[in-house]
């Protein structure tokens, strides 16, 4: 093996340690690839150099050695383009065996034969070291060879900084999913979705489900750096899309919902409100023990340590807890008071998470209560519902639905005066498939869907998604329509009057 192969070989060892070890630990996939570039340029550069080093050397050899006859031994092939020529050397001081070992493609073996008589150029310094000056055959090919070197040295160079550019341009594995959700704009609705590639950088894509056409997709490039755990959510207010970041280094931007360009951002909103004017210190998502009415609301916390709520769909502040309490009991209120009932649970008696479907009504103010109280449980007694009939629930009654049906590991995933809608499993073990049935106050199951039927099911399971375990899926109402966010993975749109999927987004 010729000493050039060794290095090459010793350089191609390294060349893969070193991959290895960028893979394990550099999990940017724009920094990975541009330093394996960078490895991949410099072993290129040399091999040049060394090249060129060793046509020097022989140059000099050319120039200064002395120009003697030798006879060859032996001709023994290495590769296709390396043979090894054993040869006695007849220097007019003695007569010595050496070996010359040939590189050039054209030094092929019909190029030299045993007993042939040749010209060598002995080096001064260590005679056993000869040259075997190129003939006139043997550079004729240099131009092309010369072009093809020139031409993968530029391609490769190409190629080592063309990869890392577009990595950086299409790939979308740093950017972390955030939220996804249903927009409604003149009388269109679209799917917006958001994601996060930490410190600056913002991503929305904006489609239309009905054709899975993308509407537009662009970048929002912060000027500050934000906490890597920055998380993202969309709410809507009206013609309005809020993106609300939340934690330390919050964010607040407003877009127009049907020109889909930016409105707002967190510097005019906090001139919104006297108690913002010091700036937003920090922003957290609000879940208020409410299980009734559906705004978003988020806690504020400004720079001079005041502490304030705002509700994005009805664009209102709060400045107490107990100002922000009394509106979500307020509204609550008001929805029963016009619907008079509510849906529950129970778990049936000598059973294992084993839920029947009941609703509990009313048709007295004072009643209204206990819904409030019971609205959305799914562990209702009622043993304790009934010995209790003629107190602590002597205005309601419990009426059960669809008593031959069960629902097991049954929890609401959202409900209001005319549905519920249940997400529970076909059996009590980790090959149980999801479903999500809706049913109305009269106990009708208005639809059913089955896991098989989600948008990318194939990826959800693969991702090892558990039923019951979705805690991500959404479920949002318009009109007569019930739309299912299933996270990354997609969306789908059922109508309540038919059953049907009118349409399922999967990105």
């Amino acid at each position: 093996m010729t000493t050039d192969n060794i290095k090459k070989i010793i350089l191609l060892i390294v060349l893969i340690l070193v991959f290895g070890i960028i893979q394990l630990f550099i999990k940017n996939n724009i920094i990975a690839i541009s330093l394996l570039s960078l490895m991949v340029i410099g072993i290129l550069i040399y091999l040049k150099r060394s090249n060129a080093t060793s046509i020097r050397q022989k140059n000099k050899i050319i120039q200064h050695g002395k120009r003697v006859k030798a006879h060859i031994l032996s001709v023994k092939t290495v590769n296709h383009n390396s043979i090894i020529l054993s040869l006695l050397v007849e220097h007019p001081e003695k007569f010595y065996v050496t070996s010359y070992i040939t590189n050039s493609y054209m030094m092929t073996r019909e190029s030299y034969k045993k007993d042939q008589q040749i010209t060598v150029f002995v080096n001064p310094i260590n005679q056993y070291e000869v040259i075997i000056p190129e003939t006139k055959k043997e550079t004729n090919p240099a131009p092309k060879t010369a072009f093809w070197g020139v031409f993968t040295t530029v391609g490769i160079i190409a190629l080592s900084f063309g990869i890392p550019l577009f990595v950086a341009l299409f790939d979308t594995s740093e950017r972390e999913f955030k939220d996804i959700t249903i927009i409604q704009s003149n009388k269109q609705e679209y799917i917006w979705e958001i994601r996060f590639e930490s410190p600056k950088k913002v991503f929305f894509k904006i489609y239309n489900p009905i054709t899975n056409e993308k509407i537009k997709s662009f970048k929002d490039k912060k000027d500050i750096k934000l906490d890597h755990y920055t998380n993202f959510f969309i709410s809507q207010q009206e013609l309005k899309v809020y993106i609300i970041g939340t934690g330390n280094t919050p964010v607040i931007d407003v877009y127009d919902a049907v020109t889909l360009e930016k409105v707002s951002d967190i510097e005019k909103f906090e001139q919104s409100d006297k108690i913002l004017r010091k700036g937003i210190a920090s922003i957290h998502f609000e879940t208020p023990n409410n299980r009734l009415t559906k705004d978003n609301v988020i806690t504020i916390t400004t720079n001079d340590g005041n502490k304030c709520f705002y509700n994005i769909q009805q664009n209102e502040f709060y400045y107490s807890e107990k100002e922000l309490k009394d509106y979500f009991e307020e509204s609550d209120y008001a929805l029963l008071s016009k619907q008079m009932f509510v849906f529950v649970q129970s778990n049936i008696p000598n059973s294992v998470n084993k839920h029947q479907l009941y609703i509990i009504e009313t048709n007295n103010k004072k009643g209204i209560e206990y819904l409030q109280r019971h609205a959305g449980s799914i562990n209702l007694d009622v043993d304790y519902f009934n010995k209790n009939r003629k107190y602590s629930f002597k205005y309601c009654n419990l009426i059960p639905l669809c008593p031959e049906n069960y629902f097991l590991e049954g929890k609401f995933l959202y409900f209001d005066a005319s549905i519920a809608i249940i997400q529970h499993v076909t059996a009590i073990n980790d090959t149980a498939d999801e479903l999500i049935t809706g049913i109305n106050k009269s106990g009708k199951t208005l639809f059913a869907i089955n896991q098989s039927d989600y948008p990318n099911i194939k990826d959800m399971t693969e991702n090892n998604h558990k039923p019951n375990y979705n805690n991500k899926l959404k479920v949002i109402r318009n009109s007569n329509k019930i739309y299912l966010l299933f996270d990354k993975n997609g969306a789908m749109c059922m109508d309540i009057n038919t059953g049907k999927i009118l349409w399922k987004y999967e990105p």
